[in-house]
């Protein structure tokens, strides 16, 4: 290694111990040195999900076995996060807890947050997980403190310009010979939903082994081989396609998809549909509000539909907080069967009030 390069790598691991917050590129080499806590924001599922797994083995390697889970509501009760930080394994297990929020920390949570700064413990590693924080929440007295304690990673998006390059860096790693074709394919299939890219890469990569693979063995496979999906689901509730959803659901379900995969792309569409409708009630142009969203242009007639029939910002508040009763019913914490639920969410997603 040359001197020049050793002084480069000198000078990014001195401006990654002034500074906690990350970017998705220096997380490797934040994990050479575990903080007492990780906080990981964004709305981009995938990419989040790869974060936190990364994070995770870190912690596993250096002796945190253990792990628990809490889902961060407005009603939680923070007095069992900080019992389960008091007990602690008698055999001196170390434990990771993770802090899955479903939207912004309120108040309470923050306060909390804070003091859990104050108190750090060695045999526990907290790992917070929020949707995408806004500039105004970086500058908060909370998050500085969460900055000075630990690292916090923020998880920006793919955008449509980058989706190929992005695509093409994913077939590589996973030793998948493609056409250029079938890249760009794939960019118009997906339409900016990582989820979905990489799940079209796994399914390509069981049938085909390292390819060569061309766009026309891809067409004739879905010609031949057409199931519904999860993307096809939230198009439905788009639509307002009261039959098409549970057909949908059902197929999903026999073909093995995980319930958390459909929940998560349902929720994703439902902050945007907040987004939006909360930009519009404020006075901004619809194109401009569903350009902000990142919605795709072939999804906007679907949008614009959605729109028409739904704007109350109430019943889409009620719709998240039903999806965190699934998430709780996936994770055995909440009695009830998740693909029900899931369809009393999709029905209410799709205009058709149901209790």
């Amino acid at each position: 290694m040359t001197q020049h390069r050793l002084w480069v790598l000198t000078i990014q691991a001195l401006l990654l111990a002034i500074s906690m917050e990350i970017r998705a590129e220096q997380l490797s080499q934040s994990l050479k040195k575990l903080a007492p806590l990780y906080l990981v924001s964004g709305d981009e599922v995938l990419l989040v999900q790869e974060a936190c797994d990364q994070i995770r083995k870190a912690a596993k390697e250096i002796g945190y076995q253990e792990r628990e889970i809490f889902t961060i509501t407005n009603q939680f009760k923070w007095q069992d996060f900080f019992e389960s930080i008091a007990n602690f394994s008698l055999f001196g297990d170390k434990k990771i807890i993770e802090l899955r929020f479903d939207q912004k920390p309120n108040r309470t949570a923050t306060e909390a947050l804070t003091r859990y700064c104050e108190q750090t413990s060695e045999q526990t590693f907290v790992l917070i997980i929020t949707p995408k924080l806004e500039a105004a929440t970086k500058k908060s007295g909370w998050y500085k403190t969460l900055v000075q304690t630990g690292h916090c990673l923020a998880i920006w998006p793919i955008n449509k310009e980058h989706l190929p390059t992005w695509l093409a860096t994913r077939f590589k790693a996973s030793s998948l010979q493609v056409e250029p074709a079938v890249i760009q394919l794939i960019c118009e299939r997906v339409e900016g939903n990582l989820l979905a890219a990489q799940q079209e890469i796994e399914k390509l990569t069981l049938q085909y082994g390292s390819g060569p693979i061309s766009a026309e063995q891809i067409l004739q496979n879905t010609s031949d081989n057409y199931r519904y999906d999860v993307f096809a689901l939230v198009d439905s509730c788009l639509q307002g396609s009261i039959d098409s959803i549970n057909k949908i659901l059902i197929s999903l379900k026999e073909e093995g998809i995980e319930a958390i995969l459909v929940l998560w792309a349902l929720v994703r569409e439902l902050r945007n549909a907040i987004k939006i409708i909360e930009a519009l009630n404020s006075g901004q142009n619809l194109d401009v509000s569903l350009q902000k969203a990142g919605i795709w242009d072939k999804q906007k007639p679907l949008w614009r539909k959605f729109l028409n029939r739904c704007k109350s910002l109430k019943d889409l508040y009620s719709a998240i907080q039903l999806a965190a009763t699934i998430d709780q019913q996936i994770k055995g914490i909440q009695k009830g069967n998740p693909w029900e639920t899931l369809l009393v969410l999709c029905l209410n997603f799709a205009g058709k009030r149901v209790d």
